[in-house]
Formats: structure tokens, sequence, C-alpha cells
């Protein structure tokens, strides 16, 4: 069964992203970083990423977990006997990341730090739905003039509740 990424997310609606698809081809990465930006007033507490296809080679998803992965490569190179630190996933379609980059206090979660390691062969495709901490104006779910929140029945008459 499909359920919806605020569901998944336990986010409200109108507080989601517009979803981003994003493709991977053979040596293409990302960095490690935080889907929040708390400096810039972009402040993202959930993120779900789906994996949209399988990859032969590489693309894994890597939580350091406080190790240094700056080298990206010293993380996603690692024999499986160092990375009892990390926490990494490899892309299979169909299965779904959700983590939460802050904590209960509103501080970043220091362990939600990802990263995507280079693909090596394939494509790596996904989708990202990232969750903002209040309603969100360009969220496809936001309540913009005329629209009636949850619990608001409409009576046939316009601006009548």
């Amino acid at each position: 069964d499909f359920i919806s990424g605020d569901r998944f997310a336990r986010m409200p609606l109108g507080h989601g992203e517009q979803v981003q698809i994003g493709r991977y081809k053979v040596g293409e990465k990302y960095d490690c970083h935080f889907d929040s930006e708390v400096r810039v007033g972009v402040v993202r507490p959930a993120t779900v990423l789906a994996y949209l296809s399988d990859v032969d080679e590489g693309g894994d998803t890597v939580f350091p977990m406080g190790h240094d992965c700056h080298v990206l490569n010293q993380c996603c190179d690692a024999a499986d006997n160092q990375t009892h630190v990390l926490r990494r996933f490899h892309p299979k379609r169909g299965r779904a990341l959700l983590f939460y980059s802050h904590n209960l206090d509103a501080s970043l979660n220091q362990n939600a730090v990802h990263c995507s390691c280079p693909v090596v062969q394939g494509e790596k495709w996904i989708m990202q739905a990232w969750f903002r901490s209040q309603l969100y104006p360009d969220s496809p779910h936001y309540p913009h003039d005329g629209a009636r929140g949850e619990g608001h029945q409409a009576t046939g008459e316009a601006g009548v509740e």
C-alpha cells in the first residue's frame, strides 16, 4: 500500500515542499550535508528519501554518525570492518529512508548529516521530500486564499461556513 510522505514523516499537510527527483550518473556524488540550513531560514525537520531504481555499484547513502567524511571517499571506500560507525544504505528500488534533521529541542541532529557516494556502475534515481517546521506557502497542499482547512465544511454558499 502507498502511504503519502506527509503521513510517513508524521508532518501536517502544507508543510511539505514539492518533491524533487534526482538522477546520479556514473561518478556523480553529493558531499555530506544537513537538509536544514537554519542560518538562512530553511528549517526542514524531516526528510523522506525514496529509491526509484536499483544501482549496480556505488551510490550508497551514508550517514557518518560523527565519523569524518569530509573526504567522501574515506567513507564510501572504507572496508566493511571500518564502517561500523557509519550507517550505509545501498539504493534498492522501492525502499525509502525517513530521517529527522532536528532533535525535539529544535537543535540540529548531528546524526542526520548524510552524503551520497559516487555511482560506480548504473544510474541512481531518487525522490526527495522535505518537510518544513512551519506551514510552507510553496507547498502543493498550502491552504491558499479561499481554501478551507481540515474540519471545515462548505455550505454551498461562497465564503460561508
